[in-house]
Protein backbone atom coordinates (compact mmCIF):
# COMPACT_ATOMS: atom_id res chain seq x y z
CA UNK A 1 0.00 0.00 0.00
CA UNK A 2 2.97 2.49 0.58
CA UNK A 3 4.31 1.94 -2.95
CA UNK A 4 1.18 3.51 -4.51
CA UNK A 5 1.54 7.29 -3.25
CA UNK A 6 4.72 9.02 -3.26
CA UNK A 7 4.91 12.76 -3.11
CA UNK A 8 7.68 15.00 -4.84
CA UNK A 9 8.86 18.23 -5.49
CA UNK A 10 8.83 19.72 -9.01
CA UNK A 11 10.45 23.14 -9.49
CA UNK A 12 9.34 25.19 -13.05
CA UNK A 13 10.33 28.67 -14.45
CA UNK A 14 8.76 31.08 -17.03
CA UNK A 15 8.60 34.57 -18.44
CA UNK A 16 5.51 35.73 -19.76
CA UNK A 17 5.05 38.96 -21.97
CA UNK A 18 1.51 40.33 -21.74
CA UNK A 19 0.41 43.45 -23.78
CA UNK A 20 -2.73 45.26 -23.19
CA UNK A 21 -3.92 48.28 -24.78
CA UNK A 22 -5.78 51.45 -23.55
CA UNK A 23 -9.09 49.78 -22.35
CA UNK A 24 -7.31 46.80 -20.83
CA UNK A 25 -7.71 44.22 -23.68
CA UNK A 26 -5.72 41.78 -24.43
CA UNK A 27 -3.64 42.57 -27.68
CA UNK A 28 -0.78 40.33 -27.59
CA UNK A 29 1.40 37.91 -25.04
CA UNK A 30 4.26 35.27 -25.72
CA UNK A 31 5.94 33.21 -23.28
CA UNK A 32 8.28 30.64 -22.26
CA UNK A 33 8.58 28.00 -19.61
CA UNK A 34 10.72 24.73 -18.08
CA UNK A 35 9.02 21.91 -16.12
CA UNK A 36 11.06 19.38 -13.69
CA UNK A 37 13.87 21.63 -13.68
CA UNK A 38 15.03 19.74 -10.59
CA UNK A 39 14.44 16.58 -12.39
CA UNK A 40 12.56 14.73 -9.23
CA UNK A 41 12.70 11.42 -8.82
CA UNK A 42 8.94 9.42 -9.17
CA UNK A 43 10.12 5.59 -8.88
CA UNK A 44 8.63 3.66 -6.42
CA UNK A 45 11.17 1.43 -6.04
CA UNK A 46 14.98 2.01 -5.60
CA UNK A 47 15.89 1.96 -8.85
CA UNK A 48 16.08 6.12 -9.39
CA UNK A 49 13.61 7.43 -12.42
CA UNK A 50 13.89 10.76 -12.85
CA UNK A 51 11.69 13.13 -14.79
CA UNK A 52 12.86 14.54 -17.76
CA UNK A 53 12.74 18.51 -18.28
CA UNK A 54 9.43 19.92 -19.98
CA UNK A 55 10.23 23.13 -22.54
CA UNK A 56 7.10 24.96 -24.35
CA UNK A 57 6.74 28.36 -25.86
CA UNK A 58 3.18 29.95 -26.34
CA UNK A 59 2.27 32.98 -28.01
CA UNK A 60 -0.86 35.69 -29.33
CA UNK A 61 -1.25 38.22 -31.32
CA UNK A 62 -4.78 40.33 -32.00
CA UNK A 63 -4.45 40.60 -35.86
CA UNK A 64 -8.30 42.54 -36.02
CA UNK A 65 -9.28 44.68 -33.93
CA UNK A 66 -12.18 46.88 -33.12
CA UNK A 67 -14.53 48.36 -30.21
CA UNK A 68 -16.23 44.86 -29.46
CA UNK A 69 -13.87 42.11 -31.26
CA UNK A 70 -10.18 41.13 -31.19
CA UNK A 71 -9.66 38.52 -33.58
CA UNK A 72 -6.18 36.75 -33.66
CA UNK A 73 -4.11 33.34 -33.81
CA UNK A 74 -2.64 31.64 -30.86
CA UNK A 75 -0.19 28.92 -30.90
CA UNK A 76 1.54 26.64 -28.13
CA UNK A 77 4.14 23.77 -28.87
CA UNK A 78 5.78 21.75 -25.96
CA UNK A 79 8.61 19.28 -26.13
CA UNK A 80 8.63 16.51 -23.52
CA UNK A 81 10.52 13.38 -23.84
CA UNK A 82 11.54 13.59 -27.14
CA UNK A 83 7.83 14.23 -27.95
CA UNK A 84 6.48 17.69 -29.56
CA UNK A 85 3.41 18.30 -28.81
CA UNK A 86 1.57 21.63 -31.12
CA UNK A 87 -1.60 23.09 -30.99
CA UNK A 88 -2.65 25.70 -33.53
CA UNK A 89 -5.82 28.22 -32.88
CA UNK A 90 -7.48 31.46 -33.82
CA UNK A 91 -9.38 33.14 -30.94
CA UNK A 92 -12.40 35.51 -31.23
CA UNK A 93 -12.79 37.87 -28.25
CA UNK A 94 -16.16 39.84 -27.63
CA UNK A 95 -15.80 42.68 -24.94
CA UNK A 96 -18.44 44.59 -23.40
CA UNK A 97 -19.42 46.67 -20.62
CA UNK A 98 -21.81 46.61 -17.63
CA UNK A 99 -22.21 50.30 -16.26
CA UNK A 100 -24.59 49.01 -13.48
CA UNK A 101 -22.32 48.94 -10.63
CA UNK A 102 -24.61 46.10 -8.66
CA UNK A 103 -24.37 43.53 -11.03
CA UNK A 104 -22.05 40.52 -10.13
CA UNK A 105 -21.03 40.67 -13.85
CA UNK A 106 -18.70 43.54 -14.77
CA UNK A 107 -16.86 44.79 -17.95
CA UNK A 108 -15.32 41.56 -19.86
CA UNK A 109 -14.97 39.73 -22.14
CA UNK A 110 -16.17 36.24 -24.10
CA UNK A 111 -13.79 34.28 -25.66
CA UNK A 112 -14.37 31.33 -28.47
CA UNK A 113 -11.66 29.14 -29.61
CA UNK A 114 -11.01 26.52 -32.17
CA UNK A 115 -8.36 24.86 -33.33
CA UNK A 116 -6.02 21.31 -33.84
CA UNK A 117 -3.71 19.75 -31.37
CA UNK A 118 -1.41 17.18 -32.35
CA UNK A 119 -2.41 13.56 -32.24
CA UNK A 120 -5.78 14.31 -34.73
CA UNK A 121 -7.43 16.33 -31.79
CA UNK A 122 -9.80 19.42 -32.61
CA UNK A 123 -10.19 22.26 -29.81
CA UNK A 124 -13.66 23.95 -29.12
CA UNK A 125 -13.52 26.14 -26.31
CA UNK A 126 -15.07 29.21 -24.43
CA UNK A 127 -14.09 31.73 -21.31
CA UNK A 128 -15.73 34.39 -19.65
CA UNK A 129 -12.83 36.41 -18.29
CA UNK A 130 -13.70 39.19 -15.59
CA UNK A 131 -11.52 42.22 -14.33
CA UNK A 132 -10.07 39.37 -11.28
CA UNK A 133 -10.66 35.78 -12.58
CA UNK A 134 -11.66 33.77 -15.62
CA UNK A 135 -13.46 30.77 -16.22
CA UNK A 136 -13.69 28.51 -19.05
CA UNK A 137 -14.55 25.29 -20.39
CA UNK A 138 -13.17 23.21 -23.28
CA UNK A 139 -13.90 20.13 -25.09
CA UNK A 140 -11.93 17.78 -27.22
CA UNK A 141 -12.97 15.92 -30.64
CA UNK A 142 -11.15 13.23 -31.82
CA UNK A 143 -11.31 13.37 -35.69
CA UNK A 144 -9.37 11.05 -38.32
CA UNK A 145 -11.21 7.90 -36.73
CA UNK A 146 -9.53 9.18 -33.37
CA UNK A 147 -11.00 8.72 -29.86
CA UNK A 148 -9.88 11.32 -27.14
CA UNK A 149 -8.99 8.66 -24.08
CA UNK A 150 -9.98 9.96 -20.37
CA UNK A 151 -12.47 12.97 -20.24
CA UNK A 152 -12.46 14.86 -22.90
CA UNK A 153 -14.11 18.06 -20.83
CA UNK A 154 -11.97 20.28 -19.11
CA UNK A 155 -13.43 23.14 -17.16
CA UNK A 156 -10.83 26.01 -15.65
CA UNK A 157 -10.97 28.59 -12.84
CA UNK A 158 -8.27 30.91 -12.98
CA UNK A 159 -7.59 34.30 -11.34
CA UNK A 160 -6.10 37.52 -12.21
CA UNK A 161 -4.32 40.66 -11.70
CA UNK A 162 -5.11 40.68 -7.63
CA UNK A 163 -2.36 42.56 -7.05
CA UNK A 164 -2.45 45.14 -10.10
CA UNK A 165 -1.78 49.07 -8.83
CA UNK A 166 -4.63 51.33 -10.10
CA UNK A 167 -4.29 53.50 -12.55
CA UNK A 168 -4.02 57.23 -11.33
CA UNK A 169 -5.71 59.88 -13.68
CA UNK A 170 -3.95 63.07 -13.12
CA UNK A 171 -6.37 66.36 -13.51
CA UNK A 172 -4.18 69.69 -14.80
CA UNK A 173 -6.16 72.95 -14.68
CA UNK A 174 -4.53 75.47 -17.07
CA UNK A 175 -6.87 78.69 -16.40
CA UNK A 176 -3.97 81.26 -17.16
CA UNK A 177 -0.28 81.15 -18.05
CA UNK A 178 2.41 83.36 -16.49
CA UNK A 179 2.58 85.98 -19.37
CA UNK A 180 -1.01 86.78 -18.31
CA UNK A 181 -0.77 87.65 -14.99
CA UNK A 182 -0.12 91.63 -14.60
CA UNK A 183 1.15 93.17 -11.63
CA UNK A 184 2.70 91.25 -9.59
CA UNK A 185 5.21 92.58 -6.72
CA UNK A 186 8.60 91.29 -5.74
CA UNK A 187 9.57 92.47 -2.57
CA UNK A 188 13.21 91.32 -2.08
CA UNK A 189 14.99 93.77 -0.01
CA UNK A 190 16.86 96.30 -2.08
CA UNK A 191 14.87 95.41 -5.26
CA UNK A 192 12.47 97.56 -6.64
CA UNK A 193 8.85 95.93 -7.62
CA UNK A 194 8.47 94.86 -10.92
CA UNK A 195 4.93 95.22 -12.75
CA UNK A 196 3.50 95.41 -16.09
CA UNK A 197 4.72 93.15 -18.75
CA UNK A 198 8.07 92.75 -16.89
CA UNK A 199 6.20 90.52 -14.52
CA UNK A 200 6.77 87.53 -16.52
CA UNK A 201 10.00 86.24 -14.67
CA UNK A 202 9.51 83.05 -12.77
CA UNK A 203 8.82 82.30 -9.40
CA UNK A 204 12.93 81.77 -8.19
CA UNK A 205 13.41 85.43 -9.21
CA UNK A 206 11.40 86.70 -6.13
CA UNK A 207 8.50 86.28 -3.52
CA UNK A 208 5.12 86.76 -4.40
CA UNK A 209 3.47 89.08 -2.44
Amino acid sequence: MDRERKGFLSLGAGFNYYQEDEEERHVASFGVSAFHLNRPNVSFYNDPSALSIQYSVQGYMAMFKNQDWHIGPEAYYSYWYGQHFVQAAAVARYYFKNQNPFDLLKDGSIAFKGGYRSEHYALLGIALQQPNFQIGLSYDVGVAGVSVPGNSIEVTFTLRKLFRKKRSVVSVSNDYTLGEVKDIDFNEVGKEPVKGNDARLPASKGNYA
